[in-house]
């Protein structure tokens, strides 16, 4: 088992017209807390399942007075892991991975995007890919990638403005991670990585009114992260990252602490 807390600030600002028709600029300060839980067993020597459940609070500071906040359940995902083959003459170890996520009961399409806050995407996905690790003493070089497919939603009755959103057709997102950890000692090591993840266009129907679409949409971040090795059966992680786009958060932090249980 292993706990995971993930804080992400991201803050930008949105120009707003009033009901008298004058604009003005108020700033935002996202605050997005998350909790997971995750839980994974071993089914083969080369083949581990595992199920993530989260809790999220978020705080949105809107301008000098105005603020919003909510905690709720996220998103959840199981998934699976598979190792063909160990690392070995030369050649790194590649790992399989499948993935499913079940949406939030607070989703991005179930709530008032006017005055509330989400607490996950409210979408099915399904994801795969694969990840590769090889061993340079004391340097540890690693890889991904992944696609994922969003499922859309049909049946929404969600006012956004003065439109009515009827259905969302949400783009596959495609992504990708290199790196490599490096050990400082025993119990110490370091790592560096970079994500990269290619968002294609999302689509909206509209009552009475014509589709829309976003576009396409990058993100890239860059993250440091530092593991502390307590014992054989327990460490701690800690890693800091920073977005490139305006997409991104400005800043993350995350904390996990892997335990491990003999169950045999």
């Amino acid at each position: 088992m292993r706990y995971k807390l993930n804080y992400a600030y991201h803050s930008y600002d949105v120009l707003s017209r009033s009901e008298e028709g004058s604009t003005r600029l108020e700033h935002h300060a996202n605050h997005n807390l998350s909790n997971h839980i995750v839980a994974e067993i071993a089914l083969l020597d080369n083949l581990t399942m595992d199920a993530d459940a989260a809790f999220v609070y978020k705080y949105d500071k809107v301008g000098e007075n105005g603020s919003e906040e909510v905690h709720d359940l996220g998103d959840s995902s199981v998934g699976f892991k598979y190792q063909p083959f160990k690392a070995g003459n030369g050649w790194p170890s590649p790992i399989l991975h499948l993935r499913g996520t079940l949406p939030a009961s607070r989703g991005d399409y179930e709530i008032n995007p006017e005055t509330e806050l989400s607490t996950g995407s409210g979408l099915y996905a399904a994801s795969a890919g694969f990840s590769i690790y090889h061993p340079f003493d004391p340097v540890s070089a690693f890889a991904s990638l992944n696609y994922k497919h969003r499922f859309g939603k049909d049946d929404l009755k969600q006012r956004r403005g003065s439109r009515i959103l009827t259905e969302v057709d949400p783009g596959d997102r495609i992504s990708g991670a290199l790196g490599f950890g490096y050990a400082l000692s025993y119990k110490v090591s370091l790592s560096l990585s970079f994500s990269y993840t290619y968002g294609l266009n999302t689509e909206y129907q509209w009552q009475n009114e014509p589709p829309t679409d976003s576009g396409d949409i990058v993100y890239s971040s860059l993250n440091l992260s530092t593991n502390w090795r307590l014992s054989p059966k327990q460490s701690i992680i800690v890693g800091v990252g920073t977005g490139f786009t305006d997409d991104d958060p400005d800043f993350t932090f995350s904390l996990r602490i892997p335990l491990q249980f003999d169950l045999s």
